[in-house]
């Protein structure tokens, strides 16, 4: 089966999370060899307007020299699938990690769709797309190669694969755990000389207010104020200390 990540930021880690749990569960049933290679995660090339664009970054992941007349000046890269394949089958791989979805133009979205559907035709393989707008993306991508298949009708195609949608962490009475249980995190983590257990979770209105529950913004303010408050020695993070920093989706009017 194949799915989607789609949502604000933490895609690739929940991807990468996926990918290793995935990995994990299959290793407490066999004994891992040199060989096996069950995940393969590539992230979408700069350019992927030919199945070789595609296959060199799956190339670059099997460690494969993918380039010929290498030591002339006319080197240039070849199209790796055949070889590709060929070793993703012998390692058995059986889940296809693809990252930044979101950059496929949409022009390419057809020959993309192509590619990935020959790679899981000939490897059995399970495919996860990560990326922002990967729901109508892949949508778009799957529309595209059976518009001759589709009924007629005006509805808009959606496909059947399950999306796993990541959202901002909420904050209001009834659901405050999710968000208090992070800063508990970060709070355990913090090496401050004058950090005191806990004093994160007071400042927890203040930071959700300038992060809107999300977690790339909530880990940039929280690092920025830490790495400021070494520099001035105050060693702890602070309300006043939060609020000097130009970090978040809500900051404060300059007075």
């Amino acid at each position: 089966m194949s799915m989607l990540i789609d949502g604000c930021a933490g895609k690739t880690t929940l991807l990468l999370q996926i990918g290793r749990s995935y990995q994990g569960l299959l290793e407490t049933e066999r004994r891992p060899d040199s060989e096996w290679t069950p995940v393969v995660y590539i992230n979408v090339p700069p350019r992927h307007e030919s199945n070789m664009d595609w296959s060199l970054p799956l190339a670059d992941f099997f460690g494969m020299d993918h380039t010929v007349n290498i030591d002339k000046r006319t080197y240039r890269s070849t199209d790796m699938t055949e070889p590709v394949i060929h070793d993703m089958r012998e390692s058995r791989t059986s889940l296809l990690l693809i990252d930044g979805i979101d950059r496929i133009h949409d022009s390419d979205l057809t020959g993309a769709f192509d590619y990935f559907d020959c790679l899981q035709a000939r490897l059995r393989l399970s495919v996860i797309y990560s990326g922002r707008g990967a729901t109508d993306i892949v949508n778009d991508g799957l529309h595209n190669r059976r518009r001759s298949e589709r009924p007629r009708t005006s509805e808009q195609f959606r496909s059947s694969l399950p999306v796993m949608r990541i959202n901002p962490i909420p904050f209001h009475p009834g659901r405050e755990e999710g968000w208090r249980t992070v800063l508990r995190a970060y709070d355990s983590n913090l090496r401050l000389y004058d950090h005191e257990p806990g004093s994160l979770l007071d400042l927890e209105e203040e930071l959700h207010e300038r992060t809107g529950g999300y977690m790339d913004t909530l880990d940039q303010l929280i690092c920025q104020t830490a790495q400021q408050a070494i520099e001035d020695e105050t060693e702890a993070i602070t309300k006043e200390a939060l609020d000097d920093m130009f970090v978040g989706r809500n900051d404060p009017d300059d007075d």
